[in-house]
C-alpha cells in the first residue's frame, strides 16, 4: 500500500476517463464500419434505373492538381465552392428548365474554418431553427443538393480533367474570376482592378480597325465621310465613371 501512494500512480478519475475515451473511439470505429458495409450493400441492391451512385467522394468541394512555384508536382488539395439562392424559377420549371433565383457564389483555396469565416457563416434555414416564409411570386422552393451542379459547370469543366495543375494563387484567382461572372459580378471587377485600362486597350484596336476598313478612296477636298452622328448620346450626360470616360475618348 505505502509503495502504491509513494509511486504516485495514475489516479481513479484519470483512470475512468481514459478507459471512457479509449471505448468512445472504438465505438466510433465499430460505427463507421458498420455504416460502410450498409453503404456497400445499399449500393449494389439500389434500382440503378431509379437512384445514381455517387460513389465514396467528399461532397461540395473540388480536388484540384497543384503544383509549388517550381511547377513541381504536389498533393491534390481541395477548392471549396458555396451556392447562395432564394429558390427556382417558377416559369422556366414548367418549360422543364431548372434556373436558380438570386444565386451567389463563392470558391477558393482557404482552409474549411477560414472559408465559412469568409462566407460570414451562412447556414441553411433548416439548420438556423427558423420556419421558412412561404416563396415570392415566380418562386418555387424544392430539396438542397444543388451543389454538385454547380461545382461542375461553373468549376470542374475548366479546372479539371485537362492535364492541368494549379498553383494555391493561380487556383484562388481563376475561382474568382469565375464565380464573380457566374454572379455578374466580373466588369465590376475588372474595372476596379484596372480602371478600365483594359477596355480603352481593346476599343482604341477596335477603333483603328474600323479606321482602316472605312478609309476614304477617293481624293480630294471636302468631307470624306457621308455618316455625322447628329443623334443624342446619353453616355456624355451620364456620370463619368473610368470605363465611361474611356469609351467616350474612343468614340465621341
Amino acid at each position: 500500500m505505502k509503495s502504491i501512494v509513494e509511486e504516485k500512480l495514475v489516479s481513479f478519475k484519470e483512470l475512468e476517463q481514459k478507459i471512457f475515451n479509449y471505448v468512445c473511439e472504438l465505438g466510433r470505429e465499430i460505427t463507421r464500419l458498420m455504416l460502410e458495409s450498409y453503404d456497400v450493400e445499399l449500393a449494389s441492391s439500389r434500382d440503378t434505373r431509379q437512384y445514381r451512385d455517387k460513389g465514396k467522394r467528399k461532397m461540395d468541394g473540388v480536388w484540384l492538381n497543384m503544383q509549388d512555384e517550381h511547377h513541381k508536382k504536389m498533393k491534390k488539395q481541395e477548392m471549396k465552392v458555396f451556392t447562395m439562392y432564394e429558390g427556382w424559377d417558377a416559369e422556366k420549371e414548367k418549360q422543364g428548365r431548372s434556373s436558380l433565383v438570386e444565386k451567389t457564389m463563392l470558391a477558393g483555396m482557404e482552409k474549411s474554418t477560414e472559408f465559412h469565416e469568409k462566407r460570414e457563416g451562412l447556414l441553411p434555414y433548416n439548420k438556423r431553427g427558423i420556419t421558412i416564409p412561404e416563396p415570392k411570386e415566380g418562386i418555387l422552393y424544392k430539396g438542397m443538393g444543388i451543389q454538385e451542379t454547380q461545382n461542375c459547370t461553373v468549376i470542374t469543366l475548366r479546372m479539371k480533367h485537362r492535364r492541368m495543375r494549379w498553383s494555391v494563387r493561380g487556383a484562388n484567382n481563376l475561382a474568382k474570376a469565375l464565380y464573380r461572372k457566374e454572379n455578374k459580378e466580373l466588369i465590376e471587377t475588372i474595372e476596379r482592378y484596372t480602371d478600365g485600362l483594359i477596355f480603352t486597350i481593346q476599343m482604341q484596336k477596335i477603333v483603328e480597325t474600323l479606321s482602316a476598313a472605312k478609309a476614304p478612296k477617293k481624293e480630294g477636298k471636302g468631307n470624306p465621310y457621308a455618316d455625322v452622328v447628329n443623334a443624342h448620346m446619353p453616355i456624355t450626360e451620364a456620370m463619368q465613371t473610368a470605363s465611361r470616360k474611356a469609351f467616350k475618348r474612343a468614340f465621341c
